[in-house]
């Protein structure tokens, strides 16, 4: 399991969260759309743009905040 925090700037709200390190970053996106109610987001941690094809366990480390940011194009 890797724990991690959400971040949306834009709300200025965050969400705790904990999934399987073997689950896609895609699955991150889908707990986005239900939650915030956002389609077109990007996910980044550290500057870094995350693949959603990845794993968590790829992509994020124990305690990382995951940032959302809107997609404008």
């Amino acid at each position: 399991m890797v724990r991690f925090t959400l971040r949306d700037g834009r709300r200025d709200a965050s969400i705790r969260m904990e999934m399987s390190g073997r689950e896609k970053v895609q699955e991150i996106r889908e707990t986005v759309e239900e939650y915030w109610g956002d389609r077109r987001v990007m996910l980044v941690n550290n500057y870094v743009l995350l693949d959603t094809s990845k794993s968590i366990g790829e992509s994020i480390d124990e305690d990382d905040i995951v940032d959302v940011i809107p997609y404008i194009g």
